[in-house]
């Protein structure tokens, strides 16, 4: 849990910055929502053109992936995020944006698994 020590900080936003520059490399239209610097060590949020997130989760989450839509404290809800609406993202983007959460045990292994996973999973909803 929280709080962790300085080393462990790092490496957690090692591998943050790992997922961030997978999901943006890997997807066509994939866009980091918040400061690429200016972040918590543990949390990723990506919308994706052309996809709705719910879509992308239920997908993921059949692959044992678990992430969330809209902000941590409104994760069940079934309109856009308001934190994102509210800082002027079209409800669209809004929409087909996730929030991936690391931990002090997530592993470099399960980051290059979750790029695969998003990065097929977007790809196929896309084509539907």
């Amino acid at each position: 849990g929280f709080p962790l020590d300085e080393d462990k900080t790092k490496s957690i936003a090692i591998l943050r910055d790992r997922l961030i520059d997978g999901l943006i490399d890997s997807i066509p239209c994939a866009i980091l929502n918040g400061s690429r610097e200016d972040r918590i060590c543990n949390n990723v949020n990506v919308s994706f053109d052309g996809i709705e997130a719910r879509a992308l989760l239920e997908w993921l989450d059949e692959r044992y992936i678990s992430a969330s839509a809209g902000s941590a404290c409104s994760s069940r809800q079934l309109e856009p995020s308001r934190i994102l609406t509210a800082v002027g993202f079209p409800p669209k983007r809004a929409l087909g944006s996730v929030r991936f959460s690391l931990s002090k045990d997530t592993s470099r292994e399960e980051i290059d698994a979750t790029i695969d996973f998003v990065s097929q999973g977007v790809s196929i909803l896309r084509q539907h």
